[in-house]
């Protein structure tokens, strides 16, 4: 509870020799909230043990803050898939839209740990950054195939994520989002919902 406490702690021993400390060093900075246990948390992404990248992806996922954004992005071509699944869990809780990207990029990962992660942090994911974001990309045309795709993929669950889309969408984009919201999640499913008191 105290972040002075935890910043001193985190950043006197994440430079240690010993890998456990660091790993140890990188969980108090997670919580601390302060911008040199931000700047730690990226640069220990580069850390030479697999074990303390996984840390500092985990802080940097408690942390939230979209300037680790581009580190972590950078972080999913790690070789070890259990700092690329830590990557992914951390991109997945960051409101930004230049998160999109590297989330679908995962889920065309080698390893099948890290593209069911990426696939369940997309069909949680429902932030508004995100649907803007989505509704830019369905307006042009040759990156909405890749989109739909995408929506497709996430399946029944991107219906809240469609219809925020909507709600940032030109008229253009409303046909592509109808059609997809009639194919992924059905009619008969959005007619029920217009009966809610809700």
């Amino acid at each position: 509870s105290n972040e002075a406490a935890l910043t001193e702690l985190a950043l006197t021993h994440h430079g240690s020799t010993d890998h456990e400390e660091r790993v140890l060093a990188l969980e108090l900075a997670g919580w601390s909230g302060s911008q040199a246990c931000l700047e730690a948390s990226i640069q220990s992404l580069q850390d030479p043990v697999p074990a303390v990248r996984v840390a500092a992806a985990s802080a940097l996922g408690r942390l939230r803050d979209t300037s680790a954004v581009q580190a972590l992005g950078n972080a999913i071509g790690d070789s070890f898939p259990e700092v690329r699944v830590e990557v992914v869990r951390a991109l997945g809780v960051i409101d930004d839209e230049a998160v999109l990207g590297f989330l679908v990029a995962a889920l065309q990962d080698s390893d099948a740990g890290v593209r069911t992660v990426a696939s369940e942090v997309l069909t949680q994911w429902s932030s508004p950054a995100v649907a803007k974001r989505l509704a830019g990309v369905l307006a042009v045309p040759n990156l909405r195939d890749a989109a739909t795709d995408l929506l497709r993929k996430i399946g029944p669950s991107s219906q809240e994520l469609l219809i925020d889309v909507l709600l940032h969408g030109t008229d253009e984009v409303v046909p592509i989002v109808g059609g997809l919201l009639r194919e992924v999640v059905g009619v008969a499913r959005l007619a029920g919902r217009l009966g809610s008191t809700e």
